[in-house]
């Protein structure tokens, strides 16, 4: 949390914004959620802290955090912007449920082995990748669809 912190008062310095304890505490109540959070979610869960704290400053500040690179942006296929945390260099790849619109990260080296064998054969220099599946998660397909795996 310090680091982000620390990164957070650093942009805001070299783009001459004001630092202010309203987008501390916001960052700090973003950085304590689940990954795949709309402003909506954000906000209500910044409410629930300070009430005084409006959707318009929750949505400012979670566009600062994507310049300061603290959160990643989203938008997936149900036109929602989901925000999540930077968890490194490591391939972009995503489940998203098309009932309950949950969104979950992996990784698998298979996927990535084909991108690198598709990129060396085309002569192609990959700078980053993104692969999304909609579908239906283990939840909203219950129990009936656990045996068609």
């Amino acid at each position: 949390m310090k680091e982000q912190l620390k990164a957070l008062r650093e942009h805001l310095r070299r783009a001459g914004l004001k630092r202010t304890a309203q987008r501390e505490e916001i960052l700090r109540i973003f950085l304590g959620l689940e990954d795949f959070q709309t402003v909506d979610a954000v906000a209500r869960a910044v409410r629930e802290q300070d009430p005084r704290i409006g959707q318009s400053t929750v949505y400012r500040s979670l566009k600062l955090f994507v310049e300061a690179g603290l959160a990643l942006e989203h938008h997936f296929l149900d036109g929602k912007t989901c925000f999540e945390r930077p968890s490194g260099p490591s391939p972009r790849n995503y489940l998203v449920c098309t009932s309950c619109q949950k969104v979950q990260a992996f990784e698998d080296r298979l996927v990535e082995a084909v991108r690198d064998k598709v990129c060396r054969g085309l002569r192609f220099a990959p700078a980053f990748n993104r692969m999304e599946i909609y579908g239906l998660c283990a939840e909203c397909r219950g129990p009936l669809g656990e045996d068609e795996d």
